[in-house]
């Protein structure tokens, strides 16, 4: 049955939508986009009450993403590769969330985007013309052509360019618009859309100053979506839009460490002590990750944006926070922008007294403590477990399985993958037991072991074997294998297509000679394994650890897949591969590439060349 929307009325019964793409470069047809927004709009430019369509998306060749992209838009190749749904199924799924819309016949999505001829064209290499051409009408409204329209209008009246700049983000900071996730597809599509309402209700070449004194400007707006997504609203509006409502909030923030754990008990806490709560955010993530933590990052947006004036927690410890360092660090914030912190007993967890400061304090040192306490007992467990081969946790690599032994050293069962978040129990008499999804691991009882051992898919053995016979034994590089893999049809089982980081790792691997090695890199927030003994860790992402610092079992825990002398020969040929070094510039004079910072946004700044037939002059630009 066709459905009737609140939509602009000259569109007609078409749907304005703003529409948003994260992408793997510059170049549609080449690269990829990889992060979808599309976001319907009603006639006051605002969300409808219909779920956006908001997803990842598998790149099919990841090894073409430019090397600043994944600066910019902050998505893991490697966790989109492993856990995204490819481009056909997410181009099946588009046209049936398009085909819900129940849109009247001939009726279409009228693109609102911030340089629709960069979404539409990647779109039209991705979904092809036709398909394209019926999910969206030709009339798009681009934000960024608008913003350059009115400069030429303030340039022929003789007046300033209202826009000197017609990034996204630019324009949203002209406007007061506060982006919380800059390049998030969702966040930027709704971003776009605050935007366009900023357009249509502001004239061109009033001052900042003006527009308040108007009454046609607001504060600054904090982005988010009402499509329960995790993005809460803290502020209200009125119909016509010509004035922003400010509306200060009390804020409920509840948090644990783990899907697996609920917020019970907190919510019950905090509703017992009486405090109106105006709105409710929830995280599950460690009390050391906020920046991790998605609702509370737009929790300290909102207090920042002036909307939120009391946070109420259960208690300082769900708050969450690393060290007495960053309590300080988050504490002023609140202070600077006049917002209390408040738990179920109704303290005051901020306030400025000498006893309250002294016990917030001793309390984030404690949870520092506990932390670490915690950290030194679990890496003690896990070297105990790796110095007898047993298999600890993590993704199991290509070639191998997860056998569960008895005491005996029978095995009782073994976990064999067959793609990303898809396994399979197989018992010894041929009985099988699915265990699909995140974490589904089969679990094991009090008194057996699990460990590795080559695969009963003997065609990944082989190819294992056939891996490090190749690159040992033929003058070809990992990513020469990896396409040779492609073109051969063998399944890499945890991602669509083997690369050269796949190929890498694999011929890294001392498992493959029986002895599987655990502490080859540490990612550790607290302890680590370092030089020999448990010390507190350093504070660098993903530190590879010298082989000494590899723990290993003394003795082979299974027969070695790849002989020892072939897996230092790889090793050796590792070593002399060179590493990538990047392009200097072409001209002497943009020698200060990779030096400077933006002052705005933090980020290093692109070295442009310029030429006549761009029409721009060397130069250095805001990587945004």
């Amino acid at each position: 049955m066709v459905k009737t929307y609140s939509s602009l009325v000259h569109l007609n019964g078409n749907l304005l939508a703003s529409v948003d793409l994260e992408t793997t470069g510059l170049q549609a047809g080449y690269h990829e986009p990889i992060q979808i927004a599309i976001v319907p709009l009603n006639s006051d430019i605002k969300p409808l009450d219909v779920r956006p369509f908001y997803t990842t998306i598998r790149p099919n060749y990841p090894e073409r993403q430019q090397t600043n992209a994944g600066y910019v838009h902050g998505l893991k190749l490697e966790d989109l590769v492993l856990h995204a749904p490819d481009a056909g199924r997410v181009q099946d799924l588009m046209v049936e969330w398009w085909e819900k819309l129940d849109l009247p016949v001939g009726k279409t999505l009228v693109p609102l985007a911030h340089n629709w001829a960069f979404e539409s064209g990647f779109l039209r290499a991705w979904l092809g013309v036709d398909l394209s051409q019926q999910l969206f009408h030709g009339h798009a409204r681009d934000a960024m052509l608008y913003a350059l329209a009115l400069n030429d209008k303030s340039a022929f009246l003789g007046l300033p360019a209202p826009f000197p700049k017609v990034g996204l983000g630019s324009i949203c900071k002209k406007f007061s618009i506060v982006n919380p996730r800059p390049h998030d597809a969702l966040c930027d599509a709704m971003a776009e859309a605050e935007q366009h309402i900023s357009y249509c209700i502001t004239p061109a070449g009033i001052s900042l100053q003006e527009r308040y004194s108007m009454g046609i400007c607001w504060r600054p707006i904090l982005i988010a979506d009402q499509f329960d997504l995790g993005l809460k609203v803290h502020g209200g509006y009125n119909r016509n839009y010509t004035r922003k409502i400010f509306t200060m909030s009390t804020v409920a923030y509840l948090r644990c460490s783990t899907d697996s754990q609920d917020t019970l008990r907190q919510r019950e806490a905090i509703e017992h002590s009486r405090i109106k709560i105006d709105h409710w955010l929830e995280d599950h993530q460690s009390r050391d990750k906020a920046h991790k933590r998605p609702d509370f990052q737009r929790l300290l947006q909102a207090v920042q944006a002036g909307q939120v004036d009391t946070i109420v927690v259960a208690s300082l410890d769900r708050f969450g926070v690393k060290d007495a360092y960053e309590m300080g660090k988050f504490f002023s914030i609140l202070r600077d922008h006049n917002c209390r912190l408040l738990d179920a007993t109704g303290k005051h967890l901020n306030a400025d007294d000498d006893a309250t400061v002294l016990t917030s304090t001793i309390g984030a040192l404690t949870s520092s403590r506990e932390q670490k306490e915690k950290s030194y007992r679990v890496l003690t467990g896990k070297i105990t477990l790796a110095r007898k081969g047993n298999y600890i946790g993590g993704p199991v690599p290509y070639g191998v399985d997860v056998a569960c032994l008895d005491s005996d050293g029978k095995e009782k069962w073994r976990c064999v993958n067959e793609g990303h978040d898809k396994r399979v129990k197989i018992y010894p008499d041929g009985r099988q037991e699915r265990f699909d999804g995140k974490g589904n691991l089969p679990r094991k009882s009090l008194h057996e072991t699990l460990k590795y051992r080559p695969s009963i898919v003997a065609e990944r053995v082989k190819y294992i074997k056939q891996i490090f016979k190749w690159y040992t034994t033929e003058n070809v590089t990992a990513g020469q294998i990896a396409a040779r893999l492609n073109d051969l049809g063998v399944s890499p089982v945890a991602s669509p297509l083997w690369h050269q980081g796949v190929i890498k790792h694999i011929l890294r691997n001392p498992l493959y000679t029986g002895k599987p090695a655990y502490n080859k890199q540490s990612n550790s927030r607290f302890m680590e394994f370092s030089n020999g003994q448990i010390k507190t860790a350093e504070r660098k992402p993903a530190r590879r650890h010298d082989k000494v610092d590899q723990i290993q079992p003394e003795q082979n825990d299974f027969p070695p897949i790849v002989s020892p002398e072939v897996f230092d020969r790889a090793q050796t040929k590792l070593a002399a591969t060179k590493t990538k070094t990047y392009r200097a510039p072409k001209t002497a004079h943009l020698w200060l590439k990779g030096f400077l910072i933006c002052a705005k946004c933090g980020k290093p700044m692109r070295a442009q060349s310029g030429n006549e037939k761009n029409g721009l002059a060397p130069g250095y630009i805001c990587s945004e």
